[in-house]
């Protein structure tokens, strides 16, 4: 038989004619908490932005 299980967190999102739902699962027992992930990921400069690699701006639309 299959367990139901309940996702942590859901979103939908709209791409085109296309609608993708994304749903996010996490094992019960884990040791590491989403924190410690996220903490993790920010230590090892994964979500670091470099101040000088500024995005680029689209170019201003003009009325016409």
């Amino acid at each position: 038989m299959t367990e139901k299980r309940i996702p942590i967190f859901t979103f939908t999102q709209r791409i085109g004619n296309t609608n993708f739902t994304v749903r996010a699962y996490c094992d019960d027992d884990i040791a590491a908490t989403y924190e410690d992930k996220l903490l993790e990921l920010i230590r090892s400069g994964v979500l670091q932005a470099d101040a000088s690699e500024k995005p680029e701006e689209p170019p201003a639309e003009h009325a016409a």
